[in-house]
């Protein structure tokens, strides 16, 4: 079976996630910022069209339409108008919800419940390029690292 190119798309407050990966080669990851502060979600959706014009991948993985939409109420609307926009042929769309996230995570490590830290060390192993970005092991009066939002 040939590998699928996936663009994963984490869209924030003030900018936008994402990983693209080629079959189980990450290839590029990072943030963008909306254009305008003003523009809202339809800012958030021009950046997302662009990463998808910039890496013309086969599948889009965007979080699950229920995902924080009660803390974040514009998260539905932006979320389905991406949907909307990339259906008829630019990519196919799935919905990944909190809970699928949390399971991969658990098969990942092999832990019930793991932390934050076990995580980005892991990922850090599987992607080697991230390596160098996983924090030390935090205690619990340090400050969160940088980098700690980004795995």
């Amino acid at each position: 079976m040939p590998s699928r190119s996936v663009l994963s798309i984490a869209p924030g407050v003030s900018s936008i996630g994402f990983c693209y990966f080629e079959g189980t080669e990450l290839l590029d990851w990072g943030a963008r910022r909306a254009a305008d502060r003003g523009t809202g979600w339809a800012g958030r959706k021009r950046v997302v069209l662009r990463l998808v014009e910039q890496y013309r991948p086969e599948l889009v993985v965007l979080p699950s339409i229920r995902t924080d939409v009660g803390r974040r109420p514009w998260l539905g609307k932006f979320i389905e108008s991406v949907r909307v926009s990339l259906v008829g042929g630019r990519a196919d769309v799935a919905l990944c919800g909190n809970e699928d996230v949390q399971e991969c995570f658990r098969r990942l490590t092999g832990e019930a419940d793991p932390t934050k830290h076990r995580i980005m060390a892991h990922l850090g192993v599987l992607f080697p390029q991230l390596s160098p970005l996983v924090p030390p092991r935090r205690r619990a009066w340090d400050p969160q690292d940088y980098w700690t939002p980004m795995f």
